[in-house]
């Protein structure tokens, strides 16, 4: 059976949130973290990783806020399990993502092996920034993590 050629993302939507946003490609900072886009609108898509659609685990990563307010995942905590997210190619083909966990770790101690893992399904995975932000250290103290599988 020939391999499937997913495309790349190019806008997410969650009905629960009233959220649309556009989607662009991310790698990684000099540091070796993944990349966030610089406008807090728009969701950063790993693109050194797998596609929404294909075997393994896709990740997006937005703002929850900046300096002048709130970001695109600002009320992505509001999400539950069950929720339907749904991803958008170039090919202008729809994927329906439904979440099943949902969980925030301290930001320093993400599981980033899980979250980024190459698993046998096809999953999404979102992440933005929780909790209070540090000034000293210029980061939020925790890391939201919701987890979908593409319902198929």
């Amino acid at each position: 059976m020939p391999s499937v050629v997913h495309a790349a993302p190019t806008k997410i939507s969650i009905p629960r949130l009233s959220l649309e946003a556009q989607v662009v490609p991310v790698q990684l900072t000099t540091d070796g973290a993944m990349e966030v886009p610089k406008d807090v609108k728009k969701v950063g898509w790993y693109a050194l990783g797998a596609a929404p659609g294909e075997i393994g685990t896709a990740v997006l990563a937005g703002h929850v806020d900046n300096y002048i307010g709130p970001g695109i995942f600002f009320y992505l905590k509001r999400i539950r399990l069950g929720d339907e997210i749904m991803v958008y190619g170039e090919d202008g083909k729809k994927l329906t993502f439904t979440v099943f966990k949902k969980e925030v770790y301290p930001f320093d101690q993400a599981p980033v092996e899980e979250i980024f893992s190459a698993a046998d399904g096809k999953y999404l995975n979102i992440i933005t920034c929780d909790g209070r932000y540090d000034r000293r250290t210029e980061n939020h103290e925790k890391r939201l993590v919701v987890y979908t599988k593409l319902k198929e």
